[in-house]
C-alpha cells in the first residue's frame, strides 16, 4: 500500500507540474525513492552516499553541506538545492543509482528532498538559459499539443460519468467510492464565520484563500468548491462531510495536516482548489484542456479508486492517525466551502476502587479486573466501552473533546453493579481522570446460630442446664476452599502463604427475650456476642456483613449442663447434621450474595446426665429396710418422681441397675427412672445410655411408710454436675429422739422475712421421743446456709435464742424466738440450728442445712441494673431512657406472685431520680417465682436527657401480699447502679491551635472529648462525627462522613481522650463544624455531646468571599489606566467576634496565575480588623497602575490570618467575583458602503464601529461612547454642521467577549482628505471602564479620501483645449488618503461647466493599448536625446543601456562617458520628447504612440483607471479623448470619482474649481475698417482693418496672442499684398475670461475694391495653438471691399443730355457691390465741371445730392437725383462723382471718374423755336417723337434688365 500511496503523491506533484505551478521550498520534491533494499544484517549503522556532480551554468549542493559527497543512513531525509547561473534555470535534477540507471528526476524549484533509499546515489542537474516561454515547461504529463489533450479529455469525459455527478449532488453516492458527498449535522450545530482573503488566479479562475474561523477561535483553511459562484463572506452552518476522498485532498495539502505533496505556496492551493471543485461538482469549468485532463486523471485514475484506505495508509506512514481528523462543509447561497479540522480530542482514564477495601484486601474472591464501562455522549450515544485492568485502571483513548457521561454496564468479579452516572469534561489535548468505586458483593445477613437442647429439640433446656453461654468459633477466609482443604489445614498453609485475608472470631450465645415472652439463645456477627478475635468485616454503614469466600463453624465450648458430644449443626430448612467443622461459601450469584446453607442455624447439644445411688438402713437396728419410698424433686423445674428402695435398701438411678425405659417412672423397686421435661411438660425421650437426672440439684425426701413409723424422715439434696457420673449419697438412716424446726417470721408468717433491723424469727421445734416434765433447753443459731457458719448481725454477734419448756407429752413443739437486726442479710438462706440438751447435756440436734422447714429466707433482691441497649450499668442520657434492672431474688416461696417495685435513686444526692418532667422514675412488676432463686426483670423507662453525668441507683423493694419482703436500697451497690456518662469537647484545629481552622486540602482537628461518670477499667470507644452546622447534617467529603474514633479503658471515671479528625476541608471553607461526640460502650452509645451551639465542639472554617470591584465603577470592572484603585470586599463567615484578624490581598493575573507585577513588584494590600459579629465584611484597597492590563484580568487572591496563623483564603483564580476585569476594547471601523476602512467624504456617512470587547461582566449595561477624531489634528471631528461626532449605544453584554456596533451618521462632505479615527469608550453607570483611542491604529480608522484634479489639455500641456475632432485631457488626479496595497478605480467624467451635464462626444480609443511591462523586465523612462543598448559587452564595455552626451556614451547608473564601437550597439533611438518603454531579455521595447478610434455615436465622456497606491498619497492619470470639434467655447470640468469595491469613497465635482477645468478657448472676430468703423471698408492705399476677436473661456492672468491672417474669400486663401501675407498680432494678458482684443491689419487695399477680405485669428497660449477662428464664410470676420459705378442721366428722357433751360433732374443711376445686405447706407453725389474738374456751382453752391437706402443684397442700384437750375449751365458736361457712405457717414466707396461716360451728362442749350409756326403740327410731331423715344425706351430698359440678370448670376458666382 505505500506504492500506492507513493503514486497517489507523484500524481498530485505531476499535476503541480502540469499547471506550470512549482514546489514550494522544503518541501518534498521526490518523495521516497523506492529502491531495492539489500541485506544490512540488522546494522543500525549502515551508511550509503551520494555524490553530486558538477553542472554547468549552475551549481548544486547539500542544503547544509558544500561537500560533494555525504553519507547517509537508510531513511534519513536528504535535502538538495540548486542554485542556477544568471539568466539560466534549472532544466532537470535526476538521481541516478550506482549502475546509472536513473530513478527520478524533478525540474521544478530549487529545493529538492527524498528519503534515503539503501542504494548509493548520483545527483546530477542540468542548465537550461531562461526563457519567456512557459509552454516549454508542461513536458510532465501532457507534451502534445492542445488538440491531442482535448482527444484524451474527450475520452475521459466519457468515462467520468462513472464516477463523477454533473453538478452538486450533496445527496448521491458515487458509484465508486463507499462514500460519496453526503452530509450529516454535526451534533454541536456549529456555526462558523468564514473571511476570504488572497486571491490566486489560475487559468480563468480567481480563488480566495479563505479562513475559517471556528467558535473557539481557531481558524482553519478553507477551499471553496464552487469556483464559478459568488464568493462567501460571514457566518454559516458547519456540517460533516464525509467523503473520504475529499478528506484526503485536503490532507495533502500543507499544514492541513500533512503538506506531503502540495507546498503552502498559493498556486499549490490553487491545484488542491482545482482538484476538490472538481471531485465536488464534476465541473472543469475554466481550466484549459492541459489543466483539465490532468485534474480528471488525477480523479479518475489514482484519487477515488482508492482513496479511502490510500489515505488511510499515508496518515499511518507520516506518522498522523486519519480519525483525528474531520472534514467540514459550510452550504450556502454562494460558493460552498470545506475544510479539514483537527479533532479537538482527549483521553478519560477512569480509575477503579474498592468501596470498601477492609472488604476486598487480601480476598481473591474479588477482582476489580473485567469492569465494563459504556461511555456517553451528551446525547445519550455509547461512544466507547471500556474494560478495567487487574489494578482497576481503563483507558479511552481518543474522545472529542468535550461533556460525557459513564455507566457501568458489568461489574468486575464479586462486585455490585454500579447503578451511579458519572459525568466528566474531557478537555482538549488532555487527559480526565474519573474514580470510580464499586460496592463488593457481601452477606449483611451474616450469620445467626441458635442454641437448642438436643433431646428437647427445641429451645427448651432440662434441669438447672442453660444454653446460654456457648462459645463458637467462626473463620473466614477471602478465597474459596473446600471442606477437605478446611479440615486438612492446606487452607491455612495456603492462606499464609498467599496473603489470603482471614479473620477469626470467638462468639457466644445470649438468652434473648422475644415480644411474645419467649426465649432464645442466641449468637451471631455481633459486638453483642463477641468474646474475643478480629474485627468484623463491616458494611458501609457499619453493619457487619460477611464478604464473599469461606466460612468455618465449629462450637468450642459448651454452655453450662451441656457438652459437645455428639452435638450436631443443622441449617435452617435443612434436615442434615453437621458434627465438627461446618465448612460453607458465601457465593456471589447475580446481585445476590448469599452464605451457602443460609444464615441461620441450629447447633444441638446434649445435656449433662448422672445418676444417684443409696442404701436405707434403721439405724437403731442396723438393718437394711426395703420399699421405703423417696421422693426426688427437680430443684429447677419441680419434675419430681417416687422410687423405692430394693430388698436390700438399695437404690440406683443407673440404666445398669434397672432400665430407664423399664416401666419409667413407676414408683416401684424395679421401675426405672427418666426425668427431663420438654416444652410441653412432656418427658423427654428415655434414652438408656445417659444418667436419669439432667444438670440440675434435686431434693430427696423419705416418705411416711409403715417401715418407718415413728422414725424421722430422711431429706436431702443431690447435684448432678459431670456427665454419666454416679453420685453415692451413701448410707440413709433414721434416729429415735429427733427435733425437727419449723422457722417462720413472725411478720410474715412464713419462712420468708425481710432483711430489717427489727426480725423475729419464730422456730417451732417438734421433738419426740422427750420425756414429760423434764426442763430441756432449746438453743438455737442462726447458721448461713452458704457458709455453713453461724450469721453474725451488725455488732458480729452470733444471732441465738434459747428457750426452756417441760414437754407434757414425749412429742410435741416448742418455740424458739429469735430477734434480731437483719440488716444486710438480704438474699441469705439462714438455717436454724437447734439443741436440745437437759441438764447441760445435748440430746439432740437439728442441723440439716438443707431442712426447708428449719430455713428461713431473707429474700435478696440483688439487682442488676442495666441499660437496655448497652446491656450494661452503662445508660445515655437520652430522652427515651431503658434501664432493665433484673432483680435477683434468692430465697423466695416457689409458686408466689410477687411484686418488686423499684424507684431509681441519685447517688451522688441520694434523693430520688427525677425525669426531664421532674416526676420520679419509678417501675414495678409483678411475677410468679417459678422458683426461689431467680430474676425478674424491672423496666424503668424515662426520659433521662438531663441526666446525663449522673449515677441511678436502682432501689427496689419485693412484696407479697403488700408485705416488704426484700428490699435493696444500697447506694454503693455498683450491680444495682446505672452510670449514665457525660463528655464534654473541647474542638481546635492542629495548626492553629484554635478553634479557627483553614480550608485546606490536609486538616487536622483534634477534639478533647472529657468524660465524666465512666466505670473504671471499662472498654470505652469515642466516635466523632463532624457535624455542619448550618444543616445539622454531617459534612461528607467525596459522599463520606468524617469521623474519627478512639478506643480506650477508662482508668478513671473522669478523664479525657483525644481526637484527631485529618480530613480535605479544602472544599468546606464557610461551614461550621461542631464535633459530636458519640461515647460507645460495645457498639452502643453511652454519652452524646451533639449540641450545635456548643462553641466547645464548634470549629470554624472561616470563609471569605471576595468581591472586587473598581472605585471607579463600582463593579469589578475597571479601566485600564495609570492609577487604578481596587477595593476587595472580603465577606467573611465563621469567624469568632472580638479577635483581631488580618486580611492581606495580592493580585493575580488570571491569564498566568503568577502574582501581577508592576514594575517589577507584586501588587498587595493588607488590613487588620476585630469584627462584632461571625459573619461580616471589611475592605482592602489595592492602588496600582494598570494602564499596561488592557484586556487582563486580575484576581485578588485574599488570605486572612489569626495570630499569624492561616484561616481562609480565597485564591480561585476564576471565581468571577474576585476578578476584576479591565477590558479592552478593538474597534473595526468600517464605512457602511465600503465594508473597508476607507469612507466617501459626502452629506451621509455611515461608519459602523465594531467594537469587539473583552473582559466585561456578562449581564451588565454599558454604554459604548464613540467620538470620531481627526488623525492629523488629534482633535475631535466635526460635522459640516460643526457639531462633535459621536455615536452612543446602551448594550448589556451577554458574554464576556463579544462586539457591538457603532454607528456614526454624519454629514462628511468637509472632510475629504482626512482620515478618521474611532476612539471608543465603554462606559458602566457613566464610567469608563474601557478605551480605545490609539490615533495610529489603522483598524479603528476610516480614510476618506481626498481627491484633487489637475486637468491640462493632453497635447499642450494647457488649461486650455482646442476645440479639434481629437481633444485629449489628462486629468493628474492626486489623491490623499487611500490604503496603500488596496485597488482602486478612479473614474472620470467631463461635465459642462455652463450646463453642469456631462459632455457628451464620439470617445476615442486608443488602439495601441495593450503595452505591459512584463514581470521581471526592466522598466526604462526615456528623456528626450539619443540612446544606444549594448546586449553583450567585453571586457571595457558592459551590457546596458547607455545615454548620449556630448562626452560620449553614460551607462545608465554611472557617470563616466565612454566610446562605444558601432559593432556593440545592438539598438538604438533618437527621441524627440519624452518616452517609457522596457529592457529584457536584450531587447529594447518603447511603449508605441497612441491611436485612437472613435464612436461612431455620441455618448458620455467618461475614462477609469485601476491602480494599486503604494502610498496613501499620489498620482493618478486619467484620459479623455473625444471629438471636440464643436465644443469651442465649453468649458469641460473634470468630475473624478474614487472607487473601491465598487464604492464610491471620494469625489472632486466641483464644476467651479479651475484645477479640475479645462478651457476650450473660443474665439469670434469681428473685422471693421478702422476708417469706416464697419466691416465695409474703402479700398485705399492704406487701409486698416481692426479685427476685435471676441474670447471666451481664457484663463485670467494669462497671457495669450491672437494672430491674425487676411484671406482671400473668392479664392479662401491668404490675401497676397505686393506678395506678402497680410498678417496681425496682439499679445495679450486676459485680465477676464471673456473679453476682446484688436487684431490690425494694415496694407494697401486699393485693389481691393468689391473684393471680400475675411480675418482668420489663431489664439495662443505659450505658443500652443488653443483656439482659431477660421470661417471663410464667416461674415463678421469679413471685410467688404464695395465698389460703385454711377449713370448719370436725364431723368427726364434718361440720356445723358439734358436741356439747360429752368430747373433740371439728372438721375445718377449708383450700380454698388459688396455690400452688406440690410445695411444702412449713403450715397452722396457731387456734379463736377467736367472741363475744370471742380465742383459745379449754382448760386455759389455745389449741386448736390444723396440717397439713402438699405442694402437689400450685396449688389443693387440706388438713384440719386440731382435737381437744380441749369438754366445757367448750358454747354457744360457735368460728371457726377458718387461717394458711398455708412449710415455712419463713412465712405466706404467712390467713383469719381472725370472721364467716366457713364456718369457724365451734357447741358445742352434749349433751342429756339421758329418763329409763325402752327402750334398743331409742332404738337403731333412732338408726340412721334415721344412716342419713339418711349418705344427705345421699353426696348433699352429690356436689354438692361438682361444685362443685370447677367452680372446678378455673375455675382453669385463671385460670392
Amino acid at each position: 500500500m505505500k506504492n500506492k500511496v507513493k503514486k497517489v503523491l507523484q500524481k498530485a506533484s505531476a499535476i503541480a507540474l502540469v499547471l506550470g505551478m512549482s514546489l514550494s521550498p522544503c518541501i518534498t520534491g521526490f518523495g521516497k525513492v523506492f529502491a531495492a533494499e539489500p541485506d544490512t544484517n540488522g546494522d543500525a549503522d549502515v551508511t550509503y552516499d551520494v555524490t553530486i556532480e558538477d553542472s554547468e551554468h549552475g551549481k548544486v549542493q547539500f542544503a547544509d553541506s558544500a561537500l560533494k559527497k555525504l553519507s547517509f543512513k537508510e531513511e534519513d531525509e536528504v535535502t538538495i538545492k540548486t542554485y542556477p547561473d544568471s539568466g539560466y534555470d534549472l532544466e532537470k535534477l535526476s538521481l541516478y543509482s550506482d549502475d546509472g540507471t536513473e530513478i527520478c528526476s524533478g525540474t521544478e524549484g530549487d529545493e529538492f528532498s527524498f528519503e534515503m533509499p539503501a542504494a548509493d546515489l548520483t545527483v546530477k542537474a542540468s542548465f537550461v538559459k531562461d526563457s519567456n516561454d512557459s509552454s516549454s515547461k508542461e513536458q510532465i504529463k501532457y507534451k502534445n499539443d492542445g488538440t491531442a489533450a482535448q482527444k484524451d479529455l474527450d475520452r475521459i469525459d466519457k468515462d467520468l460519468q462513472k464516477y463523477i455527478g454533473k453538478g452538486r449532488r450533496l445527496a448521491e453516492n458515487w458509484e465508486s467510492m463507499s462514500q460519496g458527498i453526503a452530509t450529516i449535522s454535526t451534533n454541536q450545530n456549529d456555526t462558523v464565520t468564514i473571511n476570504p482573503h488572497d486571491k490566486t488566479q489560475y487559468s480563468s479562475w480567481v480563488t480566495h484563500h479563505f479562513d475559517v474561523v471556528n467558535q473557539d477561535g481557531s481558524t482553519d483553511l478553507g477551499f471553496c468548491v464552487q469556483p464559478n459562484k459568488g464568493t462567501p463572506s460571514g457566518q454559516y452552518q458547519a456540517q460533516v462531510l464525509n467523503n473520504d476522498v475529499i478528506k484526503y485532498i485536503l490532507m495533502l495539502y500543507a499544514g492541513d495536516p500533512g503538506g506531503f505533496v502540495l507546498g503552502s505556496h498559493p498556486e499549490n492551493y490553487a491545484v488542491c482548489h482545482a482538484i476538490l471543485s472538481y471531485v465536488y461538482t464534476g465541473s472543469t469549468k475554466g481550466l484549459n484542456a492541459g489543466d483539465k485532463a490532468a485534474i480528471i486523471d488525477f480523479v479518475e485514475v489514482d484519487l477515488i479508486p482508492g482513496a479511502q484506505q490510500a489515505a488511510k495508509d499515508h496518515a499511518t506512514i507520516y506518522g498522523r492517525k486519519w480519525d483525528d481528523y474531520t472534514a467540514y462543509v459550510a452550504i450556502n447561497d454562494k460558493q460552498d466551502i470545506v475544510w479539514l479540522s483537527g479533532n479537538p480530542k482527549g483521553d478519560l482514564d477512569l480509575v477503579k476502587s474498592s468501596a470498601n477495601e477492609d472488604i476486598t484486601n487480601g480476598n481473591d474472591c474479588y477482582s476489580l479486573e473485567g469492569a465494563v464501562y459504556g461511555v456517553y455522549d451528551k446525547n445519550g450515544t455509547e461512544v466507547s466501552r471500556i474494560t478495567t485492568d487487574a489494578n482497576g485502571n481503563a483507558k479511552a483513548e481518543k474522545l472529542a473533546a468535550g461533556n460525557y457521561t459513564i455507566k457501568e454496564i458489568q461489574a468486575p468479579k464479586g462486585y455490585e453493579k454500579d447503578d451511579t452516572v458519572y459525568s466528566c469534561t474531557v478537555p482538549s489535548g488532555g487527559t480526565v481522570q474519573v474514580k470510580v468505586a464499586d460496592n463488593p458483593g457481601n452477606d449483611p445477613a451474616a450469620i445467626e446460630i441458635s442454641k437448642i437442647d438436643q433431646e428437647t429439640g427445641s429451645l427448651s433446656t432440662q434441669g438447672a442446664a442453660s444454653l446460654e453461654g456457648a462459645q463458637f468459633t467462626l473463620t473466614h477466609y477471602g478465597k474459596y476452599y473446600t471442606e477437605e482443604q478446611i479440615k486438612s489445614g492446606e487452607a491455612d498453609k495456603d492462606a499464609e502463604a498467599n496473603g489470603v485475608a482471614k479473620r477469626t472470631w470467638v462468639i457466644q450465645t445470649k438468652e434473648i427475650q422475644y415480644q411474645d415472652g419467649s426465649k432464645h439463645y442466641l449468637t451471631g456477627l455481633s459486638d453483642t456476642y463477641k468474646v474475643s478475635g478480629d474485627d468484623f468485616y463491616k458494611t458501609a454503614k457499619g453493619f457487619p456483613t460477611l464478604p464473599l469466600g469461606t466460612l468455618v463453624v465449629e462450637e468450642t465450648k459448651a454452655p453450662n449442663g451441656y457438652n459437645m458430644d455428639g452435638a450436631y449443626l443443622t441449617a435452617a430448612g435443612s434436615t442434615d447434621k453437621v458434627e465438627g467443622k461446618y465448612v460453607a461459601q458465601i457465593t456471589k450469584e447475580g446481585n445476590i450474595v448469599k452464605l451457602n446453607g443460609g444464615n441461620e442455624y441450629s447447633v444441638s447439644d446434649r445435656v449433662i446426665r448422672g445418676d444417684i445411688s443409696f442404701t436405707k438402713m434403721d439405724e437403731e437396728e442396723q438393718s437394711r429396710m426395703a420399699g421405703i419410698p423417696f421422693k426426688i424433686t427437680s430443684n429447677t423445674t419441680g419434675e419430681s418422681h417416687t422410687v423405692v428402695t430394693d430388698e436390700n435398701g438399695y437404690f440406683s438411678s443407673a440404666s445398669s441397675f434397672n432400665k430407664h425405659s423399664k416401666d419409667t417412672n413407676g414408683g416401684k423397686a424395679d421401675s426405672g427412672l427418666w426425668f427431663g421435661l420438654n416444652a410441653d411438660g412432656e418427658n423427654v425421650k428415655v434414652n438408656d445410655e445417659y444418667g436419669a437426672f439432667p444438670y440440675d440439684t434435686y431434693t430427696i425426701e423419705e416418705q411416711r411408710c409403715d417401715a418407718n413409723q415413728d422414725k424421722a424422715l430422711y431429706k436431702g439434696t443431690f447435684t448432678v454436675s459431670r456427665d454419666n457420673y454416679q453420685i453415692d449419697l451413701g448410707t440413709i438412716d433414721n434416729p429415735d429422739l429427733t427435733i425437727s424446726t419449723t422457722v417462720k417470721d413472725e411478720e410474715t408468717n412464713s419462712h420468708y422475712a425481710q432483711a430489717c433491723d427489727d426480725v423475729t424469727l419464730i422456730d417451732t421445734v417438734s421433738y419426740t421421743g422427750l420425756k414429760k416434765n423434764k426442763e430441756y433447753t432449746l438453743s438455737g443459731v442462726l447458721v448461713d446456709k452458704e457458709t455453713g457458719e453461724p450469721v453474725l448481725d451488725q455488732n458480729g454477734n452470733q444471732v441465738t435464742a434459747t428457750t426452756k419448756f417441760k414437754p407434757k407429752t414425749a412429742e410435741g413443739t416448742a418455740e424458739v424466738e429469735f430477734a434480731f437486726d437483719a440488716t444486710g442479710f438480704d438474699g441469705k438462706t439462714l438455717v436454724v440450728y437447734e439443741e436440745l440438751t437437759l441438764n447441760g447435756e445435748k440430746l439432740a440436734e437439728h442441723k440439716d442445712l438443707n431442712d426447708e422447714g428449719q430455713t428461713i429466707y431473707f429474700p435478696g433482691v440483688g439487682t442488676t441494673a442495666l441499660d437496655k441497649d448497652t446491656n450494661d450499668h452503662i445508660s445515655k442520657a437520652d430522652k427515651k431512657i431503658t434501664i432493665v434492672d433484673t432483680v435477683r431474688y434468692t430465697n423466695l416461696r416457689v409458686g408466689k406472685k410477687y411484686t418488686v417495685k423499684g424507684i431509681l435513686m441519685d447517688q451522688e444526692t441520694g434523693k430520688k431520680v427525677l425525669d426531664a418532667d421532674g416526676q420520679e422514675v419509678t417501675a414495678s412488676a409483678s411475677f410468679k417465682a417459678e422458683t426461689k432463686d431467680g430474676t425478674v426483670d424491672i423496666t424503668f423507662k424515662f426520659d433521662g436527657s438531663k441526666l446525663a453525668g449522673k449515677t441511678v441507683v436502682a432501689f427496689e423493694n419485693v412484696y407479697y401480699k403488700d408485705k416488704l419482703y426484700a428490699s435493696h436500697a444500697d447506694l454503693s451497690d455498683e450491680s444495682q447502679t446505672v452510670q449514665i456518662p457525660k463528655i464534654g469537647t473541647k474542638a481546635a484545629d492542629v495548626k492553629t491551635g484554635t478553634d479557627l481552622s483553614f480550608a485546606e486540602k490536609d486538616i487536622t482537628i483534634t477534639d478533647q472529648v472529657s468524660y465524666e461518670n465512666l466505670i473504671i477499667g471499662k472498654t470505652y470507644t469515642v466516635k466523632g462525627t463532624l457535624m455542619d452546622q448550618e444543616t445539622g447534617k454531617a459534612l461528607e467529603i467525596d459522599g463520606k462522613k468524617i469521623t474519627a474514633e478512639k478506643t480506650f479503658v477508662a482508668e478513671q471515671a473522669s478523664g479525657s481522650v483525644d481526637l484527631s479528625f485529618t480530613f480535605d476541608g479544602s472544599k468546606l471553607a464557610g461551614k461550621t463544624t461542631v464535633v459530636f461526640e458519640d461515647l460507645t460502650y460495645n457498639n452502643v452509645s453511652v454519652a452524646v455531646h451533639e449540641d450545635l451551639k456548643d462553641e466547645g465542639q464548634t470549629v470554624h472554617i472561616p470563609k471569605i468571599g471576595t468581591t472586587a470591584v473598581s472605585d471607579a465603577t463600582g463593579i469589578n470592572v475597571n479601566k485600564a489606566e495609570k492609577e487604578v484603585s481596587l477595593t476587595d470586599t472580603v465577606k467573611y463567615e465563621n469567624l469568632v467576634k472580638g479577635r483581631e484578624y488580618t486580611v492581606t490581598g495580592k493580585l493575580m493575573n488570571q491569564a498566568t496565575g503568577e502574582p501581577l507585577l508592576v514594575d517589577g513588584k507584586e501588587v498587595t494590600a493588607e488590613k487588620s480588623f476585630t469584627p462584632d459579629k461571625e459573619s461580616g465584611s471589611v475592605d482592602i484597597t489595592f492602588k496600582f497602575n494598570a494602564d499596561a492590563l488592557a484586556g487582563q484580568s486580575v484576581v485578588a487572591f485574599e488570605t486572612m490570618t489569626y495570630e499569624d496563623h492561616v484561616i481562609a483564603v480565597h485564591t480561585d483564580i476564576n471565581d468571577g467575583g474576585q476578578t476584576v476585569h479591565f477590558p479592552e476594547i478593538k474597534t473595526t471601523a468600517l464605512d457602511n458602503a465600503s465594508k473597508d476602512h476607507v469612507g466617501f467624504a459626502g452629506k451621509e456617512m455611515t461608519v459602523i464601529d465594531t467594537v469587539k470587547y473583552t473582559n466585561l461582566v456578562k449581564g451588565k449595561e454599558y454604554t459604548v461612547k464613540g467620538v470620531l477624531m481627526d488623525k492629523e489634528t488629534g482633535k475631535v471631528v466635526l460635522d459640516k454642521g460643526g457639531n462633535q461626532v459621536t455615536a452612543e449605544k446602551t448594550f448589556t453584554a451577554e458574554k464576556a467577549n463579544g462586539s457591538v456596533d457603532l454607528v456614526f451618521t454624519f454629514d462628511s462632505s468637509l472632510l475629504a482628505g482626512k482620515t478618521v479615527v474611532a476612539f471608543e469608550d465603554v462606559y458602566y453607570k457613566g464610567i469608563s471602564v474601557g478605551t480605545h483611542a490609539d490615533i495610529n491604529d489603522e483598524e479603528q480608522s476610516v480614510h476618506l479620501p481626498k481627491i484633487k484634479t489637475t486637468a491640462v489639455d493632453g497635447e499642450n500641456g494647457t488649461k486650455n483645449s482646442m476645440a479639434d475632432s481629437t481633444v485629449i485631457i489628462k486629468d493628474t488626479v492626486s489623491f490623499e488618503n487611500l490604503i496603500p496595497g488596496k485597488e482602486y478605480t478612479m473614474k472620470g467624467v467631463l461635465k459642462d461647466q455652463e450646463t453642469g451635464k456631462t459632455v457628451k462626444a464620439k470617445v476615442g480609443t486608443d488602439t495601441s493599448k495593450g503595452f505591459i511591462i512584463p514581470d521581471g523586465a526592466e522598466t526604462v523612462n526615456f528623456e528626450k536625446g539619443s540612446y544606444a543598448y549594448v546586449a553583450e559587452g567585453n571586457d571595457t564595455v558592459k551590457p546596458g543601456l547607455y545615454e548620449k552626451t556630448d562626452a560620449g556614451y553614460v551607462l545608465s547608473g554611472t557617470e563616466d562617458a565612454i566610446e562605444l564601437d558601432d559593432s556593440l550597439i545592438t539598438w538604438s533611438r533618437d527621441f524627440t520628447e519624452a518616452a517609457e518603454g522596457y529592457i529584457q531579455d536584450g531587447k529594447v521595447v518603447i511603449r508605441p504612440a497612441a491611436k485612437y478610434t472613435f464612436s461612431e455615436k455620441e455618448k458620455d465622456v467618461t475614462a477609469e483607471a485601476v491602480f494599486t497606491p503604494e502610498e496613501s498619497n499620489g498620482t493618478v492619470e486619467l484620459t479623455f479623448v473625444f471629438d471636440g470639434s464643436e465644443m469651442a467655447g465649453k468649458t469641460f470640468v473634470v468630475f473624478e470619482d474614487a472607487y473601491y469595491n465598487d464604492v464610491k469613497v471620494a469625489t472632486h465635482s466641483d464644476i467651479e474649481d479651475k484645477d479640475q477645468t479645462v478651457y476650450v478657448p473660443e474665439i469670434h472676430t469681428t473685422a471693421k475698417d478702422a476708417g469706416s468703423g464697419t466691416q465695409s471698408a474703402l479700398a485705399s492705399k492704406t487701409v486698416k482693418i481692426v479685427d476685435t476677436v471676441d474670447y471666451k473661456n481664457l484663463i485670467i492672468g494669462k497671457e495669450y496672442t491672437v494672430s491674425g491672417k487676411l484671406y482671400d474669400k473668392a479664392t479662401e486663401k491668404p490675401l497676397l499684398v505686393d506678395g506678402k501675407e497680410v498678417t496681425g498680432k496682439t499679445t495679450f494678458t486676459a485680465e477676464k475670461s471673456e473679453g476682446s482684443v484688436e487684431v490690425i491689419f494694415e496694407f494697401d487695399g486699393s485693389a481691393l475694391k468689391n473684393q471680400t477680405i475675411v480675418a482668420f485669428e489663431d489664439l495662443y497660449i505659450d505658443g500652443k495653438q488653443v483656439a482659431t477662428h477660421s470661417d471663410i464664410n464667416d461674415k463678421d470676420q469679413s471685410i467688404y471691399f464695395p465698389e460703385i459705378h454711377t449713370t448719370a442721366t436725364d431723368k427726364a428722357d434718361g440720356d445723358h443730355q439734358v436741356t439747360a433751360a429752368g430747373k433740371v433732374t439728372i438721375t445718377d443711376a449708383v450700380r454698388y457691390e459688396n455690400l452688406l445686405p440690410g445695411a444702412k447706407y449713403k450715397v452722396v453725389g457731387t456734379l463736377m465741371d467736367k472741363e475744370t474738374g471742380k465742383a459745379v456751382l449754382i448760386n455759389g453752391n455745389e449741386v448736390k445730392a444723396e440717397a439713402e437706402f438699405t442694402a437689400e443684397k450685396e449688389s443693387g442700384t440706388v438713384n440719386v437725383d440731382f435737381t437744380f437750375d441749369a438754366s445757367k449751365l448750358g454747354g457744360k458736361s457735368v460728371v457726377v462723382f458718387e461717394k458711398l457712405y455708412t449710415a455712419e457717414g463713412k465712405e466706404i466707396a467712390n467713383h469719381e471718374d472725370i472721364n467716366d461716360e457713364g456718369q457724365t451728362v451734357k447741358l445742352v442749350n434749349p433751342p429756339k423755336p421758329a418763329k409763325g409756326k402752327v402750334q398743331t403740327g409742332d404738337n403731333f410731331r412732338m408726340y412721334g417723337l415721344f412716342a419713339g423715344a418711349a418705344a427705345l425706351l421699353v426696348i433699352g430698359s429690356v436689354c438692361f434688365f438682361k444685362k443685370d440678370k447677367k452680372k446678378d448670376k455673375n455675382d453669385g458666382q463671385d460670392q
